[in-house]
């Protein structure tokens, strides 16, 4: 699951990049350029939460290794040794 969350942030990313470089151009027409500022920001947003997400875990997991413990054991819903987040 943790696989399908990353790909979709890096999805989300890359969808979030073209639209930049649309909008860079200035060649897009006025209604097409507001539709594709939308979508950027609801794309800029999706992918925030999903990285203030992940930096939680991280940083609650750096937690309790820092605690003395999390001695080979990682918080509950943290993805495990061989796992990506």
């Amino acid at each position: 699951m943790a696989e399908n969350n990353n790909k979709a942030l890096e999805e989300r990313f890359a969808e979030l990049q073209q639209i930049i470089e649309k909008l860079e151009q200035g060649t897009l027409p006025l209604d097409e350029s507001i539709a594709a500022y939308a979508r950027g920001m609801q794309l800029s947003a999706s992918c925030r939460k999903t990285l203030d997400e992940m930096n939680e875990k991280v940083k609650k997991a750096r937690e309790l290794l820092d605690e003395g413990r999390g001695q080979g054991q990682l918080p509950e819903g943290a993805a495990g040794p061989g796992t990506e987040f």
